[in-house]
C-alpha cells in the first residue's frame, strides 16, 4: 500500500487569510500544502470580493468625473458613453494578474498546490476530491501534522430574498452584471453593499439601500460612518435605514416589502446582509452551521451554534491550530499569523490581544 504524502502543514483554503500563513509556515521550515476547490487561488477576497470590486470602484470613479468634473477643469470628452463588457474585462485582468501572482509566490515558497475539495477525515488526514467531474475517480488522502482550517465565507440568502441568480442575487453576481440596472435595491448597509451601490450608482443606477440598523457602515468609527453616509447621499444614493426587508418577489421588476408596508419596485436586488463560514463539506455528516460574522468566534460560541460542530472539532482536531476557532475578516490574517508566530508545539493557544 503507498504511504500518503505527509505534510507538517496543510492550509485548507487559500484566501487571504489561507495563502499568507501557508507562506509564513514554508518561512519557518515547514512543508507546507495548500487546498483550494477553485480553479483560481486567492479566495473570495481576490476573486469576487475586494479586489474585483476594487478595479470597479476605480473604473466608475473615472466614468464618473468624465461625466461631471472633466469640464470644468477644462477637458472636453465629447459625447461620453459607457462600454461595459471593456470595464469588466479590465476588472478580469486585475484580478488574473493577482492571483497568478498568489500562485507564483506559492510555488516561490516551496507550498505544494492542490485543487480540490477538502474533506476531513480524522485528526491528521485529509481526503482530497478533485474538482472536475472527469477526475473523480483520482481522489487522494494526504498526511498532516497540522491542519490549518481558512475556509473563508459564503452568502446565504434571508428569509423572504432567495437567491435566484437573475433579479434577486449575491455580490458576486453583482460584480459581473453585462448591463446597468435602472433601479438597483441594496439589502445590507455594510461595507459590501455601499461599495456596489457606489459603483452602479456612478454608473447610471437608481441606487436604494435598505438597513435594518439606524445607520450605515454600523461597525465604523461614528463620525467616519457618518461622513461616509453624506458623501453618498451626495453621490445620489437613497437610504432607507432602521428598516427591514420582510419578501421580495421577482418579475419584470423586483418588488421588495419592508416592514412599513411599503413597496419598492426594483429590476434587481443584492442581498449582502448575510454569510456563513464554509465548513459543511470538511465535516461528513455536518448539515449546517450558521453564525454572525463577527471578526472572531470561539467554542462558546460554536457549541451554542451547533453542539457536533464544536464536539466534533475538540475530539477530531485536538492538537491543530484551529481549536474550535474561526476567524472572519478583518482580523483572519493577523490572527493567523499570530498563531503560527507563537506555536511551538503545544496544545493550546495564547490569546490574541484584543481579539479572543
Amino acid at each position: 500500500m503507498a504511504l500518503k504524502p505527509t505534510y507538517d502543514l496543510i492550509v485548507i483554503g487559500s484566501g487571504p487569510g489561507g495563502y499568507v500563513a501557508a507562506v509564513r509556515a514554508a518561512q519557518l521550515g515547514l512543508k507546507v500544502a495548500c487546498v483550494e476547490k477553485e480553479p483560481r487561488l486567492g479566495g473570495v477576497c481576490l476573486n469576487v470580493g475586494c479586489i474585483p470590486s476594487k478595479a470597479l470602484l476605480d473604473s466608475s470613479e473615472y466614468f464618473h468625473l468624465a461625466g461631471n468634473h472633466f469640464a470644468e477643469h477644462g477637458i472636453k470628452t465629447g459625447k461620453l458613453s459607457l462600454d461595459l463588457a471593456a470595464m469588466m474585462a479590465r476588472k478580469d485582468r486585475v484580478v488574473k494578474a493577482l492571483t497568478d501572482n498568489i500562485r507564483k509566490l506559492l510555488e516561490g515558497n516551496g507550498i505544494g498546490i492542490i485543487h480540490g475539495t477538502a474533506r476531513l477525515e480524522d485528526k491528521d488526514t485529509v481526503a482530497i476530491v478533485p474538482a472536475s467531474a472527469k477526475e473523480k475517480s483520482k481522489s487522494r488522502t494526504l498526511q498532516a501534522k497540522h491542519i490549518l482550517l481558512a475556509t473563508g465565507s459564503e452568502p446565504i440568502a434571508p428569509s423572504g430574498l432567495n437567491f435566484d441568480g437573475k433579479r434577486i442575487v449575491s455580490a458576486t453576481e453583482a460584480l459581473a452584471f453585462k448591463d446597468v440596472p435602472k433601479h438597483l435595491g441594496i439589502v445590507g448597509g455594510g461595507y459590501i453593499g455601499l461599495e456596489l451601490g457606489s459603483i452602479w450608482r456612478r454608473l447610471g443606477s437608481k441606487v436604494t439601500v435598505i438597513e435594518v440598523l439606524p445607520k450605515p457602515a454600523a461597525n465604523l468609527d461614528g463620525q467616519v460612518g457618518r461622513t461616509l453616509q453624506r458623501v453618498l447621499t451626495a453621490q445620489g444614493l437613497d437610504f432607507r435605514l432602521s428598516t427591514r426587508v420582510t419578501a421580495a418577489k421577482p418579475g419584470d421588476s423586483c418588488l421588495f416589502h419592508i416592514h412599513q408596508n411599503y413597496i419598492i419596485a426594483a429590476e434587481r436586488v443584492i442581498s449582502t446582509c448575510r454569510h456563513h463560514i464554509i465548513i459543511r463539506q470538511l465535516f461528513p455528516g455536518l448539515a449546517r452551521c450558521l453564525l454572525d460574522s463577527k471578526p472572531a468566534v470561539g467554542n462558546e460560541v460554536l457549541r451554542a451554534a451547533h453542539p457536533e460542530f464544536a464536539y466534533r472539532l475538540k475530539t477530531l482536531l485536538p492538537y491543530k491550530f484551529v481549536d474550535g476557532i474561526f476567524c472572519l475578516e478583518p482580523v483572519v490574517i493577523h490572527v493567523l499569523c499570530y498563531l503560527l508566530r507563537h506555536y511551538q508545539g503545544n496544545t493550546t493557544f495564547p490569546c490574541c490581544p484584543g481579539i479572543f
